[in-house]
């Protein structure tokens, strides 16, 4: 039996890949079945999934791939011996064989008084819709910049102010609530007026139907005279969490 029949053909994987964390649909296609597709899944072993598949990617010092794809094929086989279509996960036995993701803290501005200037400087953004409001919004949601610029219309509940992100869009694959304040539910509001008319609230310059891309943001920091160095898009978790905790709210 072809690895590729516990793939292709399993349902619940079919649907996983639909879902929002498997965007990167080239780890299945480029790396993973180019290499066990043509195998039986019986001949699929932890030292031929860490020597063929883990380890080239590893060398390129792509840590954070190596880490998802691992992920998946631990999917594919859990899917596997839920259908009776393999014996067991031989992702298991590598736990411990891979170098570890190395954490990188995203550059940030903490300065009370600085992020207040930042905010000013933000509320005076020219650019699109998408991109200006993206950015007065983002300080307020404290959520990664990849699942507001895919957030959708029909996921907010305007009448009891949240935004309720569902898992597969979330990096822990956990629903997710975010409360909103009552500027953000006014922004929302004015932000109808120019994307209401497709799914996403922030949608790309080249259509309504895909997200603004992930440098949209970065771009509009730079044009406001900040460094990649100083503050990215996704500094602003960090930005609430250091001075929410320093107001004695832990998080």
């Amino acid at each position: 039996m072809k690895l590729w029949l516990v793939t292709g053909l399993g349902g619940l994987l079919i649907n996983i890949l639909k879902r929002e964390q498997f965007r990167k649909k080239n780890y299945l296609f480029d790396i993973i079945y180019p290499v066990l597709g043509g195998l039986p899944v019986s001949a699929i072993t932890p030292r031929l999934i860490l020597e063929k598949v883990l380890r080239p990617i590893e060398a390129e010092g792509k840590n954070e791939t190596t880490k998802r794809v691992k992920s998946l094929l631990s999917l594919i086989f859990r899917y596997g011996v839920a259908s009776g279509q393999a014996e067991s996960d031989p992702t298991r036995d590598l736990r411990g064989a891979l170098l570890p993701v190395q954490v990188t803290h995203r550059p940030t501005i903490t300065n009370a008084a600085q992020v207040g200037g930042l905010l000013t400087v933000i509320r005076s953004y020219t650019g699109t819709p998408a991109v200006a409001y993206g950015l007065k919004i983002l300080p307020y949601v404290f959520v990664r910049p990849g699942e507001l610029r895919h957030a959708e219309w029909g996921e907010f509940d305007f009448k009891d102010g949240l935004w309720r992100i569902p898992a597969g869009k979330m990096k822990m694959r956990s629903p997710h609530l975010v409360p909103l304040a009552t500027q953000v539910l006014a922004l929302l509001e004015e932000l109808k007026e120019f994307t209401c008319f497709g799914p996403y609230l922030f949608p790309g310059a080249r259509s309504p139907n895909r997200p603004m891309s992930d440098m949209a943001l970065s771009g509009a920091l730079q044009r406001l005279g900040y460094a990649r160095e100083e503050i990215c898009p996704h500094g602003f978790r960090g930005m609430a969490s250091t001075l929410l905790n320093e107001q004695g709210f832990p998080g």
